[in-house]
């Protein structure tokens, strides 16, 4: 400011101090209220406040989601318990290992955390705990023998009963208070008929099938350590459901031992805010998440380029869940993690210095004729409102300056102490993620997407009948089967179809009519009407052979066929021409385990995953079938099997073989001298999964290399035309896309992921 100005705004400063000084009756009159522009972008307010001096990055981070006073305190989860609140669904996990090498991982049964060995308890088999009363637990290993826990043992050869007290190498506490942490119980299974023999020592191995690590699962329960191990000594721990928090399938990891170094603990984190994630394009990630508790009021996001992520993003109210976060640069990753706060909003002041209204850190003249150009020449308003608010009044205006030269000429009183900082109730936070932006697709344009439950499995498309209104169903492997509105923006879940039981792999889904079939790998299949999706009746179950569930199912007209049962595992076939009273066919063909089919004009093509090769069956007569033939190729593993249209030519994938985890395609014209024709490979250290036909393009679930579409119009020499890449992360392995539909009429395409949901996509023109 001009001297010359500064002059005039001090003498007319003087007079309004002597007109309307702190004892002047005309002082209280209604003054003129400054706005400090409550609706000021969060941006300007993080530029303002951190430019002062004398206020910490953190406090300068932070945001206002009313005013630009007043900002949320933000506090971590060791630091505020779990806030009241009701919990409207169970959390999500986060699980790390600590220590200088990770000499235990697990076997992947299909659980959703630490390499699919781990889940809530309910989801393995089964417990008691509510959604409520999941607690962070550090689970820590010791090979001192006072630390060591006792526990209960429950032995698998003989059905899960109590089996004896063990011993536990280290021991399991909740940190819901960490200053206060409390031990829990513990138990694990041994098995009678293993090998080796149960010792009631918890030592998992690294030996794979058929031990699998010794089948040592362990179980972290939510009581108090007796001291004993008696606790469960009447428990089954397979029929009882006792209150198992945390559920582990161990394994000690190739090139490893058991306990290759010390100290070493992993830490059992619930989250419920849950399925926070990316979808990534070169500059840009828009980011969603999902709050599964009943209610609260706003979310801080925040983000860094490295982790943890502590830089203060933006606040949002609650009843938002997405973020898009713009001007990126490419292939530079980034971290998040969101807070959810409490109904209340208890505020932290960003005030340092009482009266200093231009934040130069201190009060002074400057501040007076700071507001008086902000009054009356519309200057900018104060970074902050609570230093500005000299007389404590609440609200900044033409008394605060006066009370300022008062002070400053006259001796009048200082300048009301800054506000009482109070902590807000955080009630949870989610798993932080990486992202980063990138071309994910070409040719594949994204419609939507959804991603409310976790662990996902297969999907299909329904089309309702009467309306053409299209619905994607998709499994969530541990909770039963969502109906998706894809016509709806974003998609949304207008049904469920839950399990039987919960936690038992609810795995594929096809539709008959408007009837959906659900398979589930552990128990009966489920036959459901969606005549009114919002409401989807159940109106029979198939058992299969082997008294537990299967794998997969086609459906061919009025005949149900089903693979994959956990007896011989082979092919049953039923009549659901009524769904409500399905009637077995015959007796079947079960020459061994068969992953997946497909059938054109009665011959059926049966893949035999576990090195079997491809079945070729003659399915004309439903109680009478017949092979015709069976073909195979070294070290194979084959998936899944596909038609291409009406040629004479077949594509098959290979899941786990030896010999490349991609898709073949194969010329059958003679059935006894089936050959290869192409190798169709888009990574060799990625994994092929599901695959369909349509209109001459082969459209591929490749898991980590997501939706690929091959044109196959020539089958010998067939060509890439476009990909939409659901897990760009650059891993490998058996994650990413799981299952792709793309037979709707309106040229949509649903494909499944494992981790993040359904993705509704549609080939660009």
């Amino acid at each position: 400011m001009k001297k010359s100005l500064s002059t005039v705004v001090v003498a007319i400063t003087i007079c309004f101090a002597w007109a309307f000084g702190p004892g002047s009756a005309q002082a209280s009159a209604s003054p003129k209220q400054i706005n400090l522009s409550p609706g000021l972008v969060n941006t300007e307010i993080l530029e303002m406040v951190s430019s002062v001096e004398n206020i910490s990055p953190e406090m300068a981070s932070l945001l206002l989601p009313e005013k630009g006073s007043k900002q949320v305190i933000s506090a971590g989860l060791s630091d505020v318990p779990l806030g009241a609140g009701s919990f409207a669904q169970d959390p999500s996990l986060s699980v790390t290992w600590s220590g200088a090498t990770q000499w235990l991982t697990g076997i992947n049964w299909g659980g959703s955390y630490y390499f699919g060995s781990m889940d809530l308890g309910k989801n393995f088999f089964g417990s008691n705990i509510t959604s409520d009363q999941y607690v962070p637990v550090e689970l820590r290993f010791s090979s001192v023998p006072a630390e060591q826990t006792l526990c209960m043992t429950f032995d698998r050869g003989l059905g899960y009963p109590p089996s004896g007290v063990g011993s536990f190498p280290g021991s399991a506490w909740d940190m819901s208070d960490p200053a206060n942490p409390r031990r829990l119980n513990i138990g694990f299974v041994e098995w009678t008929g293993g090998n080796p023999p149960p010792n009631h020592q918890w030592d998992p191995n690294g030996t794979g099938s058929p031990v699998f690590g010794n089948r040592e699962y362990l179980f972290i329960f939510n009581s108090d350590y007796d001291g004993t191990g008696l606790t469960y000594n009447t428990t089954n721990i397979l029929n009882d459901n006792p209150d198992v928090l945390y559920s582990w399938w161990p394994f000690v990891p190739s090139g490893s031992s058991f306990f290759d170094n010390e100290p070493a603990s992993i830490t059992i984190t619930p989250h419920y805010i849950t399925n926070l994630y990316a979808i990534p394009s070169p500059t840009e990630l828009l980011l969603s998440w999902n709050l599964v508790l009943d209610s609260a009021a706003y979310f801080l996001l925040y983000t860094g380029s490295a982790s943890p992520a502590n830089t203060l993003l933006d606040s949002l109210d609650a009843s938002v869940s997405s973020f898009l976060h713009t001007g990126l640069t490419t292939g530079v990753p980034n971290f998040y993690r969101v807070e959810a706060y409490g109904a209340s909003s208890p505020v932290v002041t960003c005030c340092v210095t009482p009266g200093d209204a231009d934040n130069d850190g201190a009060f002074n003249i400057g501040d007076v004729t700071f507001l008086i150009a902000r009054i009356f020449s519309g200057g900018i308003a104060p970074p902050c409102e609570d230093e500005a608010d000299a007389d404590g009044s609440g609200m900044v205006n033409i008394a605060d300056v006066t009370y300022g030269i008062a002070r400053i000429f006259s001796g009048g009183p200082a300048p009301n102490p800054c506000p009482t900082s109070v902590a807000a109730p955080l009630l949870t936070s989610s798993a932080e993620i990486s992202a980063t932006p990138q071309t994910v697709s070409q040719n594949v344009n994204l419609l939507g997407a959804w991603n409310k439950r976790s662990n996902y499995g297969d999907c299909w498309g329904y089309i309702e009948q009467g309306t053409n209104h299209e619905y994607a169903l998709i499994c969530a492997r541990n909770e039963g089967v969502s109906i998706i509105d894809i016509e709806a923006t974003p998609p949304v879940e207008v049904g469920f179809i839950p399990s039987i039981s919960p936690g038992t792999d609810a795995k594929d889904v096809k539709i008959y009519l408007n009837y959906a079939i659900v398979i589930k790998e552990s128990e009966a299949v489920q036959i459901v009407d969606l005549t009114d999706v919002t409401n989807p009746v159940q109106v029979s179950t198939i058992q299969p052979n082997g008294g537990s569930g299967a794998h997969n199912c086609l459906v061919d007209g009025s005949t149900l066929y089903i693979v994959g049962n956990h007896g011989t595992g082979g092919l049953e076939v039923f009549d659901i021409s009524t769904p409500s009273a399905p009637v077995r066919i015959g007796t079947g063909f079960e020459p061994f385990y068969y992953h997946d089919i497909d059938v054109r004009n009665d011959t059926m093509y049966a893949t035999g995953i576990n090195g079997n090769g491809v079945d070729i069956l003659d399915v004309s007569n439903k109680s009478a079938i017949s092979r015709l033939g069976l073909f195979n190729y070294a070290g194979s593993g084959v998936h899944n099997a596909e038609f291409l249209g009406t040629t004479d030519y077949v594509a098959i994938g290979d899941e786990i073989g030896s010999a490349g985890n991609h898709v073949r395609i194969f010329d059958v014209a003679d059935i006894s001298n089936v050959t290869k024709v192409f190798d169709l490979d888009v990574n060799p250290a990625a994994v092929a999964h599901n695959c369909y036909e349509k209109g001459g393009l082969l459209y591929i679930a490749y898991y980590t290399e997501g939706l690929r579409v091959w044109d196959v119009n020539d089958p010998t020499a067939p060509f890439e035309i476009g990909f939409y890449d659901t897990e760009p992360s650059g891993a490998n392995g058996f994650n990413g896309a799981w299952n792709v539909f793309p037979y709707y009429p309106s040229g949509k395409i649903i494909v499944s992921d494992f981790s993040t949901g359904l993705y509704v996509l549609q080939n660009a023109p």
